[in-house]
């Protein structure tokens, strides 16, 4: 909540970053969020990451047709 106080609009890296300091990444091997997803709704653009590895995101496109 602090991090979209302080920015008007974020970049899909400011996201990640947000989404990395309230991951669970303190726990065991197998206690960790599994997934999180950002979208540039302007592109389409969706970088999913998997099981807090925010360095090595997958990269695709969603389009409406």
């Amino acid at each position: 909540m602090n991090r979209l106080k302080e920015m008007k609009t974020m970049e899909i890296n400011d996201v990640r970053d947000a989404l990395d300091h309230v991951s669970k990444d303190n726990f065991t091997e197998f206690e960790s969020t599994e997934w999180s997803v950002v979208m540039n709704q302007s592109t389409g653009e969706v970088w999913y990451y998997h099981r807090e590895n925010y360095n090595n995101p997958y990269v695709f496109t969603v389009t409406g047709e």
